[in-house]
C-alpha cells in the first residue's frame, strides 16, 4: 500500500521532533478526528496544529511552520490505521520524508 502525502516543514519542527515523530502524530491524528466526520480540511488544519503543538511542547521556539497536502487515499485509509502505526512502531515499513 502506498499513500501519498506531501509535508513541507519549517526547521523549528525538526529541533525536536523526528521523522518518525512526525509520522506517528500525523497517523494519530487521522485516527482521531477523521472519525468524527470532518472535512478534508479540518482533519489536515488539526494535523498541522498538532505538529506544531507538539513542536512547541518539546521545547521548539523558532521557524514552525507546516504545509501539508494529503489525497483521497491518505483518508480513506482510516481504517488500517492501527496497522500502520503498528509498523512505524516495529520498523516494518517505509517512511520517506524529504
Amino acid at each position: 500500500m502506498i499513500i501519498y502525502i506531501f509535508i513541507f516543514l519549517a526547521d523549528g519542527i525538526y529541533d525536536n521532533l523526528t521523522n518518525k515523530d512526525i509520522i506517528k502524530i500525523i497517523w494519530t491524528c487521522l485516527r482521531k478526528y477523521n472519525k468524527k466526520n470532518k472535512n478534508k480540511k479540518e482533519v489536515t488544519e488539526k494535523i498541522c496544529n498538532e505538529i506544531i503543538n507538539k513542536s512547541v511542547e518539546m521545547g521548539s521556539g523558532d521557524n514552525l511552520s507546516v504545509i501539508f497536502i494529503a489525497f483521497d487515499n491518505f483518508f480513506n485509509n482510516s481504517e488500517k490505521i492501527d496497522e500502520i502505526l503498528k509498523k512505524i512502531e516495529n520498523k516494518n515499513c517505509d517512511l520517506m520524508i524529504i
